[in-house]
């Protein structure tokens, strides 16, 4: 199911620590750029499951990450 976010900022860590001192590595700090949810959005998209779940029609859910490097992108068009 859909991960629970009330603006908990204990929930995102990019919230947490943003004024670090900048001794976390590129890799770490290149994780916050999700933004965090926003409730009224997460809720909508809730609800829109819920019917969908309910009324009984097929359907499904796709997640994109696009590709972080060069090679990732090749990759993915190859």
């Amino acid at each position: 199911m859909v991960n629970e976010a009330r603006g908990n900022s204990s929930l995102n860590p990019c919230l947490e620590g943003s004024a670090s001192s900048g001794s976390e590595s590129s890799k770490d700090s290149s994780r916050c750029s999700t933004p965090g949810l926003d409730p009224e959005r997460h809720e909508r998209l809730r609800e829109k499951m819920r019917r969908r779940l309910e009324s009984g029609d097929k359907w499904f859910s796709l997640e994109f990450f696009p590709p972080r490097t060069a090679e990732g992108a090749v990759n993915l068009i190859s």
